[in-house]
């Protein structure tokens, strides 16, 4: 599975990014993870998710199925943060807290990652 992450701007160099390149590294298990920055082009048959505080809220169990119906689906899949981006097919919530995109994105690997856990039917927690 092809998962891009539209970044908002370039990531910094502190915790987290010490903490993305920790999951990116742990991802490539389990998916092809393509972090950009800013929109780039689409294919229409790509599937795009906003994260927003307006998105549905699932649980990692929800979030594993839905992630996992889109894989046998074959879509590459493109996370978007906020709603203003046209086109989007799914809106999701992550949390009600609002974080700082570069923490934002370590939450959505972090919750891709557990998504994959549930898949592949591995423990999550070591």
């Amino acid at each position: 599975m092809k998962i891009s992450v539209c970044l908002p701007q370039e990531k910094s160099r502190g915790f987290c990014f010490q903490a993305a390149k920790e999951y990116e590294k742990r991802l490539s298990r389990y998916c092809e993870l393509v972090p950009v920055t800013g929109t780039s082009l689409k294919k229409p048959a790509d599937f795009r998710i906003g994260i927003s505080s307006l998105g549905i809220g699932m649980s990692s169990e929800e979030m594993a199925a839905r992630l996992s119906a889109l894989a046998i689906q074959n879509r590459r899949v493109w996370f978007f943060f906020g709603s203003k981006e046209e086109g989007l097919d799914e809106l999701w919530l992550l949390s009600g807290i609002v974080f700082k995109p570069d923490l934002q994105y370590v939450v959505l690997l972090e919750q891709i990652y557990r998504s994959f856990k549930i898949i592949s039917g591995e423990p999550y927690h070591k």
